[in-house]
Order: C-alpha cells, then sequence, then structure tokens
C-alpha cells in the first residue's frame, strides 16, 4: 500500500515516501500481470514474485533510446490508445523518475525526464513540451518555484503544468494552483487519472 513503511533503523536510508512497491504493482498490472510479496519473518529476507504475460510480437529495439548525463531522453516505444505528447518531468527519485517515465513512454510519449529543478527551464526553452510535470518536493529549488519560474520565463505558450506530490489537501491544491500549476497530482500517480489529463489536453497546449 502507498505510504505504509515499517519502523526504520539506522542501517536504513534516509528519505523515502513508502511508494516504490506501489509504484512496481503499478507498472506490473499495466502489462497485465501480477506481483506478491511473501515473508517468513523478521530476518527471514522477502520473495517478490511477478508474473508477467508472454509478448505475442518481437520485442521492440531500444536503439532509439538516448541516456543523456543530465536528462533522460526517451523516444516513445509503444502507442497505445493515446494522444502521443511531448513531456518534461522533473523527479529527483531516480526509480520513481524512470517508472513514470517509461508508463509514459507506453502510452507513445515523448518524455525529457530530469531530476534537478535548476535544470527545467533549459529543457522547456529547448523541448518546447506540451506538457510538465513537476515534483513538488525538490532538493535546492522546490516543485512551486521551478512553476513560477516556468510561467515568468519560458513564454508563450508555456507547458500544461501538472504538479505531483504526496499531499492532496485542498490547501496544498490551491498552494499548487497559486503558484502557477495548471492540475494537481497525488502520489502514487493513477496512470488512468494521468492518462485522461493528457487525452483532454487545453487547446491553448497542444503543438501543432
Amino acid at each position: 500500500d502507498a505510504f505504509v513503511q515499517i519502523g526504520k533503523s539506522q542501517g536504513q536510508s534516509e528519505g523515502g515516501l513508502g511508494v516504490g512497491l506501489t509504484l512496481v504493482r503499478t507498472l506490473v498490472e499495466k502489462h497485465d500481470g501480477r506481483v506478491t510479496a511473501h515473508s517468513d519473518g523478521e530476518g527471514q529476507g522477502s520473495v517478490f514474485r511477478v508474473w508477467l504475460p508472454a509478448a505475442e510480437d518481437e520485442p521492440t529495439d531500444l536503439e532509439d533510446t538516448v541516456i543523456d548525463e543530465h536528462l533522460d531522453v526517451i523516444q516513445p516505444l509503444v502507442a497505445r490508445e493515446q494522444v502521443p505528447r511531448r513531456i518534461v518531468l522533473i523527479e529527483d527519485i531516480d526509480d520513481s523518475r524512470r517508472m513514470l517515465a517509461s508508463l509514459l513512454q507506453l502510452d507513445g510519449h515523448q518524455v525529457i525526464a530530469t531530476g534537478d529543478g535548476e535544470s527545467v527551464l533549459e529543457a522547456i526553452l529547448q523541448h518546447r513540451p506540451e506538457v510538465a510535470l513537476v515534483d513538488i518536493g525538490l532538493p535546492g529549488i522546490d516543485g512551486y518555484e521551478v512553476a513560477r519560474r516556468v510561467r515568468s520565463d519560458s513564454g508563450d505558450p508555456a507547458p500544461y503544468m501538472i504538479a505531483l506530490t504526496g499531499f492532496g489537501q485542498a490547501s496544498d491544491i490551491q498552494q499548487a494552483l497559486n503558484a502557477g500549476f495548471d492540475a494537481h497530482l497525488v502520489k502514487p500517480i493513477d496512470p488512468d487519472e494521468l492518462s485522461g489529463m493528457l487525452v483532454h489536453l487545453p487547446v491553448s497546449h497542444i503543438a501543432t
């Protein structure tokens, strides 16, 4: 379950929201698979099993995937029932960023992914995305500051900006809107909700 964590010890790394396994389950189920977890008790380790249906077609060639030192430029591989979008994703947790980028990639989108809020304006100016998915809890400048800078510096039209956060109270949503976001999603992201947003993007943000 999302945000569920067993008490940490000093030997465990700091940080984290308790969303990793929920993201795993979401990704597996999107492939029509299932995942289970089992342990015989404390100190006995854990076993995670993933079942996935066998692919009927040949695997897609990954030669078009380009990984830069600062930006992961991920080309769309498999187009589903989705309108392709050009998306910038800002998420500082590597696993979360790559998993969400992979989900978007499976829907046929081009994703420019970065974990650095400082580099987002450069990415937006260079790639001119239709959508910017921005994590609020970034190191250095947070997602609110990213949104404010994009609104003031990126020119017109600005991308459709979606805030990603673990907090979903009415005050959190209003704070995101006040900072310049167009929409707000609570982690772990519901793929269907995000997909619906991308399908029904306002005309002013659609690339021509």
